[in-house]
């Protein structure tokens, strides 16, 4: 069905594993960066809502509205913790703005005809423009949904995240991300901390299973690994992310909190000579 997804339909997994950090014993993986892409996992999340929320209210729009609608959405909060979600299409150098909707600290979503600040709305969707034409090549050969996210990284520069949606068949997609940093005007890509394994591959989220993003070939956890383990979380039994040395997952208590768990993998055994 699709160029470059391997989808597994294996019911569980079995995996042996200890936990990581003994008393005295360090954990030998970045914490403080683990942290951080965890800290970005939920504000993705939560953009990914708000984009799902207000998608809704489109349905019912009139057909002249939709027809000028572009790949060049966007959400952000605003000071008094408001989230915009603004829909609309950037062509000639400039952002023509269709929707507009608000989603307050209650979730309460309303439609207003307020015009985004062009200092927002202008570099936004040029910077998603741009991210999108750095990764199309593996994007169009993958014949995947992709959902993007964009924000203001202090003062002068912009990041993009492109990571695959959760698809319409249901499935749920890993293996390939795109994150970059552009300069103000949402033009010229400062930084590419884009990962890609060479394959897309996924899981039918039919059935609530144990599963395994294995990243082995990789020391860190990618931010996109990450983020499939906070997005999918409800769906799976547990998800592990698996790395060369350690596995990632959720452990969620009896008050329905999260918390993360690092696991040391196993080491694999010498075979003894003969």
């Amino acid at each position: 069905m699709y160029k470059k997804i391997i989808l597994f339909f294996a019911c569980c997994f079995s995996i042996g594993m200890t936990m990581a950090q003994k008393k005295g014993q360090p954990l030998l993986f970045d914490v403080n960066a683990f942290n951080e892409n965890a800290a970005t996992a939920r504000w993705l999340y939560t953009y990914d809502k708000v984009a799902w929320w207000t998608t809704d209210s489109i349905v019912n729009q009139p057909k002249e509205l939709l027809d000028g609608l572009g790949k060049e959405w966007f959400c952000y909060q605003d000071s008094q913790k408001t989230w915009h979600a603004v829909y609309g299409n950037y062509e000639f150098g400039s952002y023509r703005q269709v929707l507009h909707f608000l989603v307050d600290t209650d979730a309460h979503i309303s439609s207003t005809l307020a015009r985004v600040d062009t200092n927002i709305s202008y570099p936004f969707s040029r910077a998603i423009n741009t991210a999108y034409r750095e990764a199309w090549p593996i994007i169009d050969s993958a014949g995947l949904r992709f959902n993007h996210y964009v924000r203001f990284l202090g003062s002068d520069s912009i990041e993009v995240f492109l990571f695959p949606a959760f698809q319409p068949d249901n499935f749920a997609v890993f293996g390939g991300e795109f994150v970059y940093t552009l300069d103000r005007t949402g033009s010229k890509v400062l930084e590419d901390r884009s990962y890609f394994q060479g394959t897309f591959r996924g899981f039918k989220t039919d059935t609530p299973r144990n599963i395994v993003l294995d990243y082995t070939e990789r020391e860190e956890p990618t931010l996109g690994g990450i983020f499939f383990l906070w997005y999918y979380k409800k769906y799976f039994t547990q998800i592990y992310l698996k790395n060369k040395r350690y596995s990632h997952t959720l452990y969620k208590n009896e008050k329905g909190q999260y918390s993360w768990l690092h696991l040391a993998n196993p080491k694999e055994k010498t075979p003894k000579k003969k």
